[in-house]
């Protein structure tokens, strides 16, 4: 008898079989768990698979490397150290320019006794700083053009050609440091001492600035701002060549001060000695912005242009939309004026003017509304001065005006429409 094949019923069985293979092989593979991140992909025969390329540039993969292969290291200095012994250097420039040819993320140099000799140009963040119980002088300069932070701590910096240290941009901290002696060339931008740009940020605690041939301290641009505690700046003289464009142009503003600035900078110091300087001792312009207290400003030196001429001898000078307040303070003895400001603004508090010139010399007022005489308060004292005001607005009461006016001024004390530093 002919059987008859049912061909659906093994239709199905021969999917049911196929469809259990399938899920056993698909059990098998998870059973393995996931790849592991770090695997190299699969590339099946016949395939290929296309990465998408980004080409970097030599400059952002050396600072991957150095973040990532960098290391921070202290190294020593000590005078006729023997060559070629790690992280020891003979001197203070072996050092910085030894370091520039490793891959160190940071460095801290400690150094021995010893005057050493030589311009730092420093290439990454760095810690100079002299042993406990040592002196250390450096006959040279320091130039940071990279916006490293740098710090320094109880160095002496002496007879530098041209600047005395140079920081633009990144923090700069010091600490128990001077420089002194700095010379000045062609340029009227040589001699001096401490110059801040872009955007750098000082604290300072007990710095001296003497003797240089020009500007001690030089601030520029509106992030610029220094922090100090216990300044002292004396016997700074004005580059030639600056005091030369002073003397054929009398608006030349450039570097004309012990203390200068400008462009929006700021200075604030506690406790301050600023002395014998040429021109001006603190010149605030073009929208700077100092604040001084507690300290003395005394004996600024003018500069004789002829017989019966001489141009300077201001102890604090505020031009161009600048901004300048003092409290408890004393200013004295300035050939010319003790607080001087043109189109500026100017405040002072708890203050003692005497022996100079003039005492208060005011010119173009900033705004129509702002009034000078109310800026000075009525804790200032102006006394024994040649003469205690001189300008094109309201004088000082008539009390002050005196030869020996009573201990304060009957001034009020606001001053209405600035917005001072605080």
């Amino acid at each position: 008898m002919k059987k008859n094949i049912n061909f659906k019923s093994i239709f199905v069985i021969l999917f049911s079989i196929l469809i259990l293979a399938f899920s056993q092989t698909i059990f098998a593979v998870n059973a393995q768990g996931p790849a592991n991140k770090t695997d190299s992909p699969r590339i099946l025969p016949n395939m290929s698979i296309a990465p998408k390329l980004q080409v970097m540039s030599p400059r952002s993969i050396r600072a991957i490397q150095q973040k990532t292969l960098c290391t921070d290291v202290t190294l020593t200095v000590r005078k006729n150290a023997p060559s070629g012994t790690s992280n020891l250097y003979a001197g203070i420039k072996e050092a910085i320019d030894g370091a520039a040819t490793r891959n160190l993320c940071k460095i801290t140099v400690m150094i021995e006794n010893g005057i050493y000799v030589g311009n730092l140009n420093i290439t990454r963040p760095t810690k100079l700083i002299t042993k406990g119980g040592h002196s250390v002088v450096l006959v040279g300069s320091i130039s940071n053009l990279q916006k490293h932070d740098l710090f320094i701590q109880r160095i002496s910096i002496q007879r530098p050609t041209d600047f005395g240290l140079l920081q633009m941009g990144g923090n700069l901290t010091l600490d128990n440091v001077s420089i002194y002696n700095t010379s000045a060339s062609a340029d009227a931008r040589t001699g001096t001492a401490l110059e801040l740009h872009d955007g750098a940020k000082g604290k300072f605690t007990n710095v001296t600035l003497s003797n240089n041939a020009g500007v001690a301290l030089y601030l520029n641009g509106a992030e610029t701002k220094v922090v100090a505690y216990d300044l002292y700046v004396n016997s700074n003289k004005i580059n030639p060549t600056a005091l030369n464009e002073l003397v054929k142009d009398s608006k030349y503003q450039s570097r004309i001060a012990a203390i200068d600035v400008a462009f929006g900078a700021t200075l604030l110091v506690n406790r301050f000695n600023f002395a014998n300087t040429e021109i001006t001792a603190v010149f605030a312009r073009n929208y700077g912005n100092v604040f001084l207290k507690n300290g003395t400003v005394s004996g600024t030196l003018d500069y004789k242009t002829g017989d019966f001429s001489s141009i300077g001898g201001n102890n604090v000078l505020s031009l161009s939309k600048s901004r300048i307040e003092l409290d408890t303070f004393t200013s004295k003895n300035a050939k010319a004026c003790a607080l001087r400001m043109s189109n500026a603004y100017l405040k002072a508090q708890n203050g003692d003017v005497f022996g100079n010139a003039i005492g208060l010399c005011t010119w173009e007022m900033p705004e129509p509304t702002y009034d000078i005489i109310k800026c000075m308060g009525n804790t200032v004292r102006f006394h024994e001065n040649g003469t205690n005001y001189s300008g094109q607005t309201v004088p000082l009461p008539d009390s002050c005006s005196l030869p020996n006016p009573p201990a304060s001024c009957s001034a009020p004390p606001n001053c209405p429409g600035v917005a001072w530093l605080e």
